[in-house]
């Protein structure tokens, strides 16, 4: 017989950070069905600072107790769990979800109530871009959205600085991987390059400034 999906209920006590530390263990056994519930757990640890009160780095809490999952995995099941229901995490599952944050995050949208009616603009062969609902994309039409975003955002700037971003988007999928959601976008003032980074935690953020700091302009 299959084994039946526990229900999700939610927290009415004081949480502790061994409580949400074990349910993220227990949950890590039903596969890719409890990554939303993986998500609720791990925001209670990071929004109600439970690491912190125990004289931790919520990083080093997370690398040392939850190894089989990756931190910035962790961090986009909070994502996902912070602005989607469990059912639309259900419907469409938390990888394309994660990838609709990541295409609204780079086209500045407002907050986004019902996913499968949020319009994605997925390139074409012949260069255009053809809308279509997010409830009837693959996650190949999402990642190649967010990369004609990212792109286009790099077509105006100087060659030289387009080097660079590219260099900056090569060590974050270095550093975090593909599939991190970590975006970075960049404009030209016409004095100097900008650039901004989307989706990123305040310790992948350190990680990040050290790898730059070994990688200089050309």
């Amino acid at each position: 017989m299959p084994t039946r999906r526990r229900p999700f209920r939610v927290v009415t006590g004081p949480l502790t950070l061994e409580g949400e530390r074990d349910a993220i263990l227990a949950l890590m056994a039903e596969g890719a069905s409890a990554h939303w519930r993986i998500g609720v757990h791990y925001n209670n640890i990071v929004d109600n600072k439970l690491a912190e009160q125990n004289n931790l780095r919520a990083s080093d809490f997370f690398a040392r107790e939850i190894q089989a999952i990756p931190p910035t995995t962790l961090m986009l099941y909070g994502a996902v769990a912070k602005a989607f229901s469990e059912e639309h995490a259900r419907l469409y599952g938390v990888t394309k979800l994660r990838l609709l944050l990541t295409y609204g995050s780079l086209m500045s949208s407002p907050r986004i109530i019902d996913p499968g009616t949020k319009e994605v603009f997925v390139p074409q062969r012949d260069g255009s871009a053809k809308p279509k609902l997010f409830r009837d994309c693959t996650c190949d039409e999402l990642k190649a959205a967010i990369a004609d975003i990212q792109g286009k955002s790099t077509q105006k700037l100087p060659p030289g600085h387009v080097r660079r971003v590219k260099e900056v988007r090569a060590d974050v999928v270095r550093l975090f991987g593909p599939d991190s959601g970590i975006t970075v976008t960049a404009r030209y003032t016409g004095k100097e390059l900008l650039m901004s980074l989307k989706n990123i935690s305040a310790d992948d953020l350190v990680s990040l400034i050290s790898a730059l700091s070994k990688s200089r302009p050309r």
